[in-house]
């Protein structure tokens, strides 16, 4: 879920030129601070058709290469949209150094095998202890793995534009605050699934929690990732009142570096911080939701050596 900071914090957008290369690292903070405008639109010369969201309709046809699964708040099951390529001539943007080898996403198939998903529990573990510390009060997303013709993807929500604040409309993980039945951040996300998505998810399918992130008022957020299989089995009533879509953008895409961009944003520091965005021709994710994404990213999509030595398909 999206936050967003002052509207007197200065941003600045880069695009990657002769002179001027994006940063190759991601400033990471606890406290990740961001603006209402501070998300960078990325267009590109070409963009992949991997199952980029567009408008839901309601006859069904066979699937092609430019299908897409989508869920509006009225549908029980998933349908099937159809889009067309979208070319635009606009200079490339390469991102920081993180998955811009287009090899590795080239194995994102394997990134939901039994192999990874064990290596990827076992990265996590230490994260638990985290959040044992006396915290009061904790929030928790859950990140949404899945299977989508056969590829790999993350499940996003557009929050509905009912909401109040300034974060309606915006793309985001199912998740929010914990309530006094809660013993862990799982059981928060869990909660959250079941209430935004209309769906239940089991702890066997929960690979484990990040390291957490923080809002603007210090809140902790837990990253929960989940694996909810394929997509095309399960059955979804979203709350009309909180999720006005439900939509999937694959591994495939999300990797792509001219998908990717980043903000900088000053905060009368020095340096400031960076942001994470990506970019699909419907759809920005931004804010909170980017840098779980990012992070998502580097653990399940490891370096292409690891991709070929240590998992198994």
């Amino acid at each position: 879920m999206p936050y967003a900071g002052g509207s007197r914090r200065r941003f600045i957008s880069h695009r990657n030129t002769q002179k001027k290369r994006l940063k190759k690292s991601l400033v990471s903070s606890l406290v990740i601070l961001s603006s209402p405008l501070g998300w960078f639109v990325l267009s590109c010369e070409d963009r992949s058709n991997f199952m980029l969201p567009l408008s839901v309709v309601t006859k069904h046809k066979k699937q092609s290469k430019g299908d897409v699964l989508n869920i509006s708040n009225t549908d029980a099951v998933l349908s099937v949209g159809h889009f067309e390529r979208e070319a635009r001539s606009a200079t490339a943007v390469q991102s920081r150094g993180l998955h811009t080898d287009a090899q590795r996403w080239n194995a994102s198939d394997r990134c939901l095998s039994a192999g990874n998903e064990a290596r990827c529990k076992r990265s996590m573990r230490p994260n638990a202890a985290l959040y044992e510390r006396g915290e009061k009060s904790w929030a928790a997303v859950l990140v949404c793995l899945c299977v989508v013709s056969g590829q790999p993807a993350l499940l996003f929500n557009l929050r509905s534009a009912k909401l109040k604040g300034r974060h309606k409309g915006d793309v985001s993980f199912a998740g929010g605050k914990n309530d006094s039945l809660d013993r862990t951040v799982v059981d928060t996300a869990l909660r959250e699934a079941r209430e935004e998505l209309g769906i239940h998810i089991t702890e066997d399918q929960v690979w484990g929690v990040l390291k957490p992130l923080r809002d603007t008022s210090g809140m902790m957020i837990a990253p929960v990732i989940a694996n909810l299989g394929a997509l095309e089995a399960l059955s979804f009533k979203p709350n009309p009142s909180e999720v006005e879509e439900i939509f999937t953008l694959t591994l495939e895409h999300l990797c792509q570096p001219q998908n990717r961009g980043y903000t900088h944003f000053r905060t009368g520091d020095r340096y400031g911080y960076t942001l994470p965005v990506f970019h699909s021709p419907k759809y920005r994710v931004w804010g909170l939701t980017a840098v779980a994404v990012d992070h998502t990213l580097k653990l399940i999509v490891p370096p292409r050596q690891e991709l070929d030595h240590s998992l198994v398909r």
